[in-house]
């Protein structure tokens, strides 16, 4: 099993996002039993096939339970400075574990952008 993932996303403060563990089955008759993610280090959503997620301390009151896959797919809403750092996701199988990690960085503040248009 191999997950994808080792990049950097930007979101903009007061979006959504939605983090995904993307992996591959190195069996045929493998199967997930657990999805674990961390921020930083610390654990923050936990989810098991056929069982409601668990988010815990930055992702409680931030999670859309209404996401279509919640076993590999969190969806996070209203996001803030407190959000940005080094996320990780462990996928665990009855034979294999493994894990990757992304960064994120939340972009804070007002941005606009000047646009010249010129008539010919």
């Amino acid at each position: 099993m191999s997950i994808k993932s080792g990049r950097t996303d930007y979101v903009i403060a007061g979006e959504s996002v939605q983090l995904s563990c993307h992996y591959m089955f190195t069996k045929p008759y493998e199967r997930v039993l657990a999805v674990n993610w961390k921020k930083d280090g610390q654990p923050v959503f936990f989810s098991t096939p056929n069982k409601r997620p668990i988010a815990l301390s930055l992702f409680r009151n931030h999670v859309d339970y209404n996401t279509k896959d919640l076993l590999n797919t969190v969806t996070l809403f209203n996001i803030d400075m407190n959000f940005a750092g080094q996320y990780s996701c462990r996928v665990i199988t009855e034979y294999n574990e493994s894990e990757n990690s992304a960064q994120m960085i939340v972009i804070v503040g007002n941005y606009h952008v000047k646009t010249k248009i010129s008539y010919k």
